[in-house]
């Protein structure tokens, strides 16, 4: 086999027969690059291994192992997590193959119909060879005495390597000539001494041929494994084409096999030529700005002021999607799960996010999405909240319209036949003989409802996903606005357009080579405000050098951390923002100044009504606050009891929406004293003559009294 063909090959060697598989693997192997096969430490022939009876699945082996070192040419060796499975069943005998290696062999050649399944951890691009040998006298060609027997071949490892006709086949032993049993001749082609080299040169090799369970007539032991998507392969002759002691006569062949889904993906993201792809054998990774190619954000009805801006997944912060999705053990929905944070990717690089929003409202019921099914979020951040079923209309019907992070594909509301989608699940999932996957609906969960197959959870998304960079503190909904316009590219700039109860504002904004961005709003009494922000550096979490980015250790927390503490004090003291807040934070709805948070809760705030709030009022609100999220009293928030939010205090509504960046720490969780650290740092910056007393006019005062306003923004008017 050639390893620089552009056509895999696996090769499987039976009775005179020679088998090597041929797949597209061109785009694997040139972005995972070459790699030795890494074998568990156990290479014994498969009958050690088989008193472990045949598995159904894919996947093998514990989850969550850890990466722990490299190959000598520095790339990372495969995780426990990554074992696959593999079945074979052979009529007699065959002898496996991967990267030059053996790892499975069934020796007992009498016994025509036995399983042998393997473990194995996979490295790609992936050689595979395969002597597979029917039971015949190596000079007649025939078997018990004089009749004539048959082959037969089929393979199964994990969920997306099977054998099919794109194997190739070649026949080293045919016999009897004819079918002649009465005066048997044979013919023997010397085998190749390197036929299972990973660069063994195939191109001489034909197709193999498929044949059915009828044709084959596999007795019990194959149906009790898995082997669903594969085919009974052999060479021309299922009969005449035979197999002799392996020390004589074998089929042999050898293959690099791409991953079927990773061709699946590239087809269809390869259809946006701004995305960059790759993928390296375990998962399939996307660069993306999160901009589609289509209008956005016209049509929201419900809007919290957010606008779109590019967002830098490129690098260690892309996208990725598993290649051998593995169904779970415990399916979890995502009516109450999956809140935060996005749980499929659609195929133009826009992030999907739950149908219901982080208050588990459904998004597009609440008129908060565009016609195309997307919004912005707190951080500016372009997503979509349904399946993006328009995307058809550039890539056909025949392909999914998104990737679900458990690995499995979206399609749109009809199968690729255009039939309609029977027997769905409750995740909105099905497997009708080609691999499970997603459907879109007209209705709610509008895509998947929840994961078919293993993913990662830490209470309030799945982990690891990229990281956004916001440029503006987050925003509240500006009520009666309706987004009627949207323009522009990232070149140019952008200009949205809404309307307050019929009245036309803007915002027009721009980005500079630099990093920064100018905003130019026009409220609906046609007041201007300009400001410019800068991008954080640090913050946005890209970076060369194409390695997936390593999976967040458990004392990380993973969610955006769409401000810093100082961000958010500065911004509950009416800094920042751009004069069109919401009621909740005291801004003005036809613009102005915002009023400081401190401020708009001072009655609250002033528990002996005093006319002044003192340190001792403001702590005992962060621990009233911290009480009421603290449902299992164990002395922390975390993320799920954040993300539910209810606590009925002046500072409920703050500690669910900016949990993250209160837990400085990053452990997942809000302890007490995070919380009133965050509390008394804004009581100070408010406490303006250092007093240990707030009153009315320094709570109403914008900014705080220690280091000045925001850093890295400036205003004009």
């Amino acid at each position: 086999m050639n390893n620089t063909k552009t056509n895999p090959l696996i090769v499987l060697m039976g009775a005179s027969v020679l088998f090597t598989a041929i797949g597209i693997g061109v785009d694997l192997r040139s972005h995972a690059g070459e790699q030795d096969a890494q074998f568990k430490e156990s290479t014994k022939p498969a009958q050690y291994a088989q008193a472990r009876p045949p598995r159904k699945g894919g996947k093998g082996g514990k989850r969550g192992g850890r990466r722990g070192g490299g190959t000598p040419d520095g790339k990372p060796k495969p995780r426990i997590s990554d074992t696959l499975r593999a079945n074979v069943y052979a009529d007699n005998t065959f002898t496996l193959y991967i990267n030059g290696k053996l790892v499975a062999v069934d020796s007992i050649e009498f016994i025509p119909h036995n399983v042998i399944s393997v473990d194995i951890l996979p490295e790609y691009p992936m050689t595979i060879a395969v002597m597979a040998k029917d039971n015949a006298h190596p000079e007649k060609g025939t078997e018990y005495v004089n009749n004539i027997g048959d082959g037969g071949f089929i393979l199964k490892i994990g969920n997306q390597i099977v054998t099919s006709s794109a194997w190739k086949a070649k026949n080293f032993f045919h016999g009897p000539i004819n079918g002649d049993v009465n005066n048997p001749r044979v013919k023997h082609t010397p085998i190749p001494k390197d036929w299972y080299a990973t660069d063994f040169n195939d191109s001489g090799w034909s197709n193999a041929k498929e044949y059915t369970e009828d044709e084959i007539g596999p007795k019990e032991p194959f149906y009790q494994a898995d082997f669903k998507g594969a085919k009974f392969i052999w060479s021309d002759d299922l009969k005449l084409d035979n197999t002799v002691p392996v020390a004589r006569v074998a089929a042999v062949g050898s293959t690099s096999l791409p991953s079927a889904s990773a061709r699946l993906m590239q087809s269809a993201f390869g259809m946006f030529p701004k995305l960059r792809t790759r993928s390296d054998g375990r998962y399939f990774y996307v660069e993306s700005d999160a901009i589609p190619n289509h209008q956005m954000m016209v049509g929201i009805k419900a809007w919290q002021q957010q606008v779109p801006i590019p967002q830098p997944f490129t690098g260690d912060n892309s996208w990725q999607i598993p290649l051998n999705p593995v169904p779970a053990r415990n399916p979890m929905s995502t009516r109450n799960n999956f809140l935060r944070g996005a749980i499929a990717f659609a195929v133009n690089g826009v992030p999907i996010f739950n149908a219901l929003n982080n208050r588990g409202v459904d998004a597009y019921a609440a008129g908060e999405l565009d016609n195309w099914g997307g919004h912005c979020g707190r951080g500016d951040d372009y997503h979509y909240h349904i399946a993006p079923v328009h995307l058809q209309k550039i890539i056909g019907s025949d392909k999914p319209v998104a990737w679900a992070l458990d690995g499995y594909p979206i399609y749109g509301y009809t199968e690729a036949s255009g039939a309609a989608p029977r027997n769905l699940d409750s995740f909105k999932g099905h497997d009708h003989g080609g691999g499970y996957h997603y459907h879109a609906t007209k209705s709610y969960p509008y895509l998947n409802g929840g994961f078919h197959g293993e993913v990662q959870y830490d209470g309030s998304q799945v982990i690891p996903q990229p990281r956004g960079a916001p440029l503006r503190p987050a925003t509240g909904p500006l009520r009666g606005a309706t987004i009627t316009g949207f323009s522009g590219s990232l070149k140019e700039g952008y200009s949205l357009k809404y309307e307050v109860y019929g009245r036309p504002a803007y915002i027009n904004y721009q980005f500079a080579d630099n990093g920064t961005a100018t905003f130019n709003y026009i409220d609906t009494a046609g007041r201007k405000t300009i400001e410019t922000y800068t991008r954080r550096q640090g913050r946005k979490g890209g970076g060369g050098g194409g390695e997936r980015r390593p999976r967040p250790q458990d004392n990380q927390r993973p969610q955006n951390r769409e401000m810093s503490e100082d961000d958010l004090v500065e911004f509950f003291l009416g800094v920042g923002g751009k004069g069109q807040g919401s009621p909740q934070q005291g801004g003005p709805q036809g613009g102005g100044e915002r009023k400081p948070w401190i401020a708009n809760h001072f009655d609250e705030l002033d528990s002996n009504r005093d006319g002044k709030i003192s340190r001792t009022e403001m702590t005992a609100e962060g621990t009233k606050a911290f009480t009421a999220y603290d449902r299992n009293r164990d002395g922390r928030i975390s993320s799920d009891e954040s993300s539910r939010g209810g606590a009925r205090t002046a500072l409920g509504g703050f500690v669910r929406q900016h949990a993250a960046e209160l837990d400085q720490n990053q452990d997942r969780s809000i302890s007490s004293a995070e919380l009133q650290t965050f509390v008394l740092r804004m009581f100070s910056k408010a406490d303006r003559d250092r007093n240990n007393i707030v009153t009315v006019e320094e709570a109403n005062q914008r900014g705080g009294g220690g280091k000045g306003g925001k850093q890295g923004k400036r205003r004009s008017r």
